[in-house]
């Protein structure tokens, strides 16, 4: 799906306006320390540095002690190994944010996030099986009947000819 620039910033307002209500207080945003555990829990940079000292890690080094939870998870939803950029990066960013005030720092966490969730409701992922619908938006045909599903003759016992 291809959108304009006003439709993305479109999206990326309603995210904000989402974010906002989620986290209300500077204190609520993710620490330095807590975006540094989701690079351990992702287990790629350790991965590579673990690679760069001793060669080839043991199977058993790669998928127990470094991130096996989300190295199994990306290899069955993707086919590879995790991306872990994204959280080095927001990593980085917050410790380049440390000296700005705390309201500072939570605006423009919400910001990123918000063009975060935009880009990926917008784009393609592991999601694309469920449809997105607007929070006020109604389903039509909701709840149906068991019949428009499966058909007249659900739960009808067959009859047996003797």
């Amino acid at each position: 799906m291809v959108l304009s620039t006003e439709d993305f910033d479109q999206v990326v307002q309603e995210e904000k306006e989402h974010l906002q209500k989620i986290y209300p207080l500077p204190e609520n945003i993710p620490t330095c320390f807590q975006h540094f555990d989701r690079i351990l829990d992702c287990g790629g940079p350790f991965l590579k540095f673990c690679t760069s000292l001793w060669g080839p890690c043991p199977l058993f080094t790669r998928f127990v002690i470094l991130g096996w939870k989300a190295q199994v998870k990306s290899i069955y939803r993707y086919g590879k190994r995790p991306d872990c950029d994204w959280h080095i990066e927001e990593f980085k960013k917050c410790l380049t944010m440390k000296l700005k005030s705390p309201e500072d720092r939570r605006d423009i966490w919400i910001q990123r996030r918000a063009e975060w969730w935009a880009k990926r409701r917008i784009e393609k992922s592991s999601e694309d099986v469920w449809d997105a619908r607007r929070p006020n938006e109604r389903l039509t045909n909701w709840p149906c009947s068991p019949d428009a599903v499966f058909g007249p003759d659900v739960g009808k016992i067959p009859r047996q000819s003797s």
